[in-house]
């Protein structure tokens, strides 16, 4: 084990340690075990505080020694932050919001890759945790859920409310000195072309999953050894290709209107779906849920695939030099569904905060209404249009009108929802327990 690791092994065990310390036993035989506060007729248990203050702490890279206050903070805040979702729950219960399972699921894997990048593996997060992902997810789904129904609530709650020129002006007059230093901003457009698979890689890919699937049929060999040995989705080869036993909207459309449709043992024809190509095969279905196994086979991006897009996206900048607009090239062509009726519009940004590294590497050598080249990046090839460039430096309503809108405006509600939470606090019962 290289000391690296070690490192991240050895902190991750000492935040368990110190999260189950901050929430020990009571000795107090008066106290009732195992909870934290009450919330009118709702509990909140001691293990729900500590999970979220282990999962908090890893994402906030916290040092188990170093800042154990900032750790002791963090528990009042969690259980702070769980007294406000109890108390929202119960009216968001009355207004009857509800989300989706697919919802849930997908916001929590997000989370869980999120720390998986952070600690380099799926192992290092079950040896941090001492569980498996499996039992993660098992855990903190019900958790995720109330936080996403939370969300919608405030959601809600806050929707109408907006600010004034005057409030924006006398926002900016009060707290002017200690805004700080804002960034450099880009207002700009962008065009998305991914590198995708050409008929070509496709056709292979479908060929060599058609093979694998008349092994299993004709020659009877194991649907969870050829997974293990072939299948491209690393999270389910592992386990044989199986997914676990999971509801209706887990899956993308075309894989689930053939799964859900499937006999036990029976094994699917070949589905097509935007990761690629599957074989499907049912284990069990329990009521309105599924256990499935798949192979997956992705088809592989060759060098022919990548210049064709490269050739593509090369004329769609000539066009744009030509004078074709480039909001409507982006409209029609663009994959970035975030922007595209926008025409692309990404509006003002601050380039350290874009998830794609090369572009932020790319905008010192353009120049402002000058398209650029295409620009390599991990998601495709881009075409980037600079509209315009704020300067970093001290913030004034002139130049930075729609930054300060953000702030006032996050401000007021901000303020509005602790009000609100606060009124509320004084008609339901809270105990805490220390």
């Amino acid at each position: 084990m290289n000391n690296k690791l070690a490192l991240i092994l050895y902190k991750s065990l000492m935040l368990v340690i110190l999260c189950s310390s901050i929430y020990s036993k009571p000795q107090d035989s008066d106290e009732i075990d195992g909870i934290a506060a009450v919330v009118g007729d709702q509990i909140i248990l001691k293990s729900e505080v500590a999970q979220l203050i282990q999962m908090a702490a890893l994402d906030l890279q916290l040092d188990p020694i170093l800042d154990e206050d900032k750790l002791l903070l963090l528990k009042y805040q969690m259980l702070d932050n769980l007294i406000n979702q109890k108390i929202i729950l119960e009216i968001a219960e009355v207004e009857s919001i509800e989300v989706k399972e697919s919802d849930v699921d997908r916001a929590l894997d997000n989370q869980i890759n999120s720390m998986i990048a952070r600690l380099g593996s799926e192992e290092r997060v079950e040896q941090a945790f001492g569980k498996t992902i499996k039992q993660i997810k098992r855990e903190f789904w019900p958790e995720m859920q109330n936080q996403i129904v939370s969300e919608q609530f405030q959601s809600i709650l806050m929707r109408d409310i907006t600010v004034t020129r005057k409030e924006i002006i006398e926002f900016y007059e009060q707290y002017r000195d200690s805004l700080g230093h804002f960034p450099e901003m880009y207002n700009m457009s962008h065009i998305l072309i991914p590198i995708t698979p050409g008929s070509k890689s496709r056709k292979e890919a479908y060929n060599l999953l058609s093979s694998l699937r008349n092994e299993i049929i004709n020659e009877n060999k194991s649907f969870e050894e050829v997974a293990r040995e072939y299948s491209n989705d690393p999270g389910s080869a592992k386990h044989g290709g199986k997914l676990g036993l999971v509801g209706r909207g887990t899956f993308v459309p075309e894989f689930e209107a053939t799964a859900f449709t499937l006999k036990e043992s029976d094994i699917s024809n070949i589905v097509s779906t935007e990761f690629g190509y599957h074989l499907i095969e049912l284990i069990e279905k329990i009521g309105e849920k599924i256990s499935v196994r798949h192979i997956l086979i992705t088809p592989k991006i060759s060098n022919v695939d990548e210049d064709s897009v490269y050739q593509f996206v090369l004329a769609l900048r000539d066009s744009v030099m030509s004078g074709i607009s480039f909001a409507a090239l982006a409209k029609k062509h663009t994959k970035d569904e975030t922007s595209k009726s926008a025409g692309g519009r990404l509006g003002w940004i601050n380039p350290k905060s874009l998830s794609v590294p090369e572009i932020p590497q790319a905008l010192p050598s353009l120049e402002v209404g000058v398209v650029s080249p295409p620009i390599r990046a991990s998601d495709g090839y881009h075409l980037i249009l600079v509209h315009g460039i704020k300067e970093a430096g001290v913030p004034s309503l002139k130049t930075h009108w729609t930054e300060i809108e953000k702030i006032a405006l996050s401000k007021k509600q901000s303020d509005f929802f602790s009000n609100w939470i606060d009124k509320s606090k004084s008609s339901v019962f809270i105990k805490i327990m220390d």
